[in-house]
């Protein structure tokens, strides 16, 4: 393979030893051979680093390194990309799954869609013991993508993107949460193209104790404060992000708090619940009732639902 094609995968870990084996030797094992994974452990305090040190030993397309104080995750890949040599870089999470053909699909699409700088793919979600739970619908070409990405992310961070775009965007902005979304939004403000690729090639794993499960609320202030920046910076062409103003848009009450797990819960149970419409319905309706953040949540899950209905119409 050629030089030009080299795939730089950044990949922070932190306490994952129970999955960080799988998730390297998932890339490992791809049939995309050109590549190197730069890995930064953000100080774990189980065996992660331990495992990581055996797998890097074993193959020296792994690059290891470990912060000297925990980070978090932007800063965490920030220092991965700083050390990237690749004219392309992907992401990868420490306790997720990649197919064999992740990375050949995405450069495969690359390769021929010359104007598309991102590309992502669908994801399954799994549980802690890789059991399939969900395969989301998901929007596939940039002209969709665009619109309603100002609703919910519509390319999450399961991308392969030209050297290029983290070198005009200086990597990520620190907004744990949202980074990615963030990212996404960026390189829409400034003219490249997403799109993604027709196909499920990555796993998400959902489990006690990732950002999803253990920062709900957050998150959504988050995914609130990234849309407002995008807005604003849309106008002016000014990067106007502030760390201070990001601390305390996200910052939560205790009130907000209790109401947003009782939201939560009662989603959840509407989720476990699908086949009883009448379960369903009422705990969905007490979940936007009881949070404002679920309320934005399902109606915009819906909408870009709708759009994902329109697009596959349309391409028919």
């Amino acid at each position: 393979m050629e030089k030009k094609d080299f795939i730089s995968v950044l990949m922070p870990t932190y306490n994952v030893e129970n999955y960080v084996e799988e998730a390297v030797r998932s890339i490992l094992n791809q049939t995309w051979t050109n590549f190197e994974i730069i890995v930064v452990d953000d100080c774990s305090t189980d065996e992660t680093f331990k495992i990581l040190q055996k797998l890097a030993s074993e193959d020296d397309r792994i690059k290891l390194y470990r912060n000297k104080v925990n980070s978090k995750i932007c800063k965490t890949l920030n220092r991965a990309w700083s050390y990237a040599k690749g004219n392309f870089v992907a992401r990868m999470d420490g306790d997720d799954v990649s197919t064999p053909n992740r990375f050949q699909k995405l450069m495969d699409y690359l390769h021929t869609h010359k104007d598309c700088d991102l590309v992502g793919s669908g994801m399954i979600t799994i549980d802690e013991n890789g059991k399939e739970l969900s395969r989301p619908l998901f929007l596939k070409s940039d002209k969709y993508i665009r619109y309603f990405n100002k609703f919910k992310s519509c390319i999450t961070h399961i991308w392969i993107a030209r050297r290029e775009v983290y070198e005009k965007l200086n990597g990520y902005r620190e907004i744990p949460y949202a980074e990615d979304y963030d990212f996404v939004l960026r390189c829409q403000r400034l003219g490249y193209k997403v799109a993604n690729v027709d196909a499920y090639v990555y796993m998400v794993r959902i489990r006690n104790g990732n950002t999803g499960s253990t920062n709900g609320l957050a998150q959504y202030k988050a995914k609130d404060y990234v849309l407002s920046l995008y807005k604003i910076e849309r106008k002016d062409n000014i990067d106007r992000f502030s760390k201070q103003e990001y601390e305390n848009k996200i910052s939560c009450t205790q009130r907000e708090l209790i109401k947003f797990k009782k939201a939560r819960s009662n989603l959840d149970i509407a989720i476990h619940n699908k086949r009883n419409k009448y379960i369903m319905i009422k705990h969905t309706l007490f979940a936007m009732f009881e949070s404002g953040y679920i309320f934005r949540y399902i109606f915009d899950s819906l909408y870009v639902r709708f759009g994902i209905k329109l697009e596959q119409c349309i391409n028919k």
